[in-house]
C-alpha cells in the first residue's frame, strides 16, 4: 500500500513505551472519531489502551477513512485522513503525513510536538 507523504520527526521526553500511546491520545483529541490500526496487521483495530508498549500504528480520522485506505490505499480523497506513527529507541516519534502544511494536519503535529 502506498503511504507517501512527509516524515515529521519530533523529539520527546515521554518514555518510549508510552510515546505512541501519548501521540495517539493527542490525535484523538482532535479527531474524536479516530480509528487506530495496528501496524503490520492490516485491519486489526486497536483501542487506545492497547498502545502501551507499541512502537508503530496508523490513526485514521474516522472509520470511513480507515475503510477507504483498506479498500483503495492512498487516494487524493483520503490522503489527508491518516497519520502513520513510529517511535524510535532514541526517544523520537515520526509522524508520516501527506502534507504537514495542511491546516488540520499542521495543528495535529503542533499538538503532538507540544505534548511530547
Amino acid at each position: 500500500m502506498k503511504i507517501g507523504g512527509s516524515d515529521v520527526t519530533l523529539t520527546s521526553s515521554v518514555g518510549i513505551e508510552e510515546l505512541v500511546h501519548h501521540a495517539v491520545e493527542v490525535i484523538l483529541g482532535i479527531w474524536p472519531k479516530g480509528v487506530i490500526e495496528a501496524a503490520g496487521v492490516e485491519g486489526k483495530l486497536l483501542q487506545l489502551v492497547d498502545l502501551f508498549g507499541e512502537t508503530e500504528c496508523f490513526v485514521y480520522r474516522d472509520l470511513a477513512s480507515q475503510r477507504s485506505w483498506a479498500e483503495y490505499g492512498w487516494t487524493e480523497d483520503n490522503c489527508l485522513s491518516m497519520i502513520h506513527l513510529l517511535s524510535s529507541v532514541s526517544g523520537a516519534i515520526t509522524c508520516v503525513v501527506e502534507d504537514p502544511n495542511d491546516p488540520e494536519l499542521a495543528s495535529i503535529l503542533e499538538a503532538i510536538r507540544v505534548s511530547v
